[in-house]
């Protein structure tokens, strides 16, 4: 048989559809987000220690990254092995949380270079990079 784009888009095509109805594979990408749920509320677990120290400008500046973040970033997805998972709603939630990490780390970053941004203060009680208590 020779071998034309067509076919090969067909096989392509053939393997991705085995793929999303493999069970295996499904419970695989599940565990993924299982797993990147909880990478994702450490993260936001760090962000709410620095952030319970900070005034509401700071507050007002890290919903503004948030946002504009989210602006950018459209729709989430998560795929694993060629296979989506989750919710729109729960992807929205994991992707927020992980915008508000970003959001302090950003702000952490700058003060380290003492850059001001808002009247954000690094917490004399927490390492900033770690979010572990001094």
């Amino acid at each position: 048989m020779k071998i034309t784009k067509k076919s090969v888009a067909r096989a392509r095509r053939t393997e991705e559809i085995k793929n999303l109805l493999d069970p295996k594979k499904g419970k695989a990408a599940e565990n993924a987000l299982l797993d990147y749920e909880e990478v994702i509320a450490e993260r936001y677990a760090y962000a709410e220690k620095i952030l319970e120290a900070q005034d509401s400008e700071t507050l007002d500046a890290v919903d503004a990254l948030v946002e504009k973040m989210t602006q950018m970033a459209g729709t989430p997805v998560f795929k694993h092995g060629g296979v989506s998972v989750g919710t729109p709603e729960l992807l929205r939630r994991i992707q927020q949380k992980n915008f508000h990490w970003i959001a302090v780390r950003l702000l952490v970053a700058c003060a380290e270079w003492d850059i001001q941004i808002a009247n954000f203060q690094l917490p004399s009680h927490l390492c900033a990079r770690c979010g572990k208590e001094v």
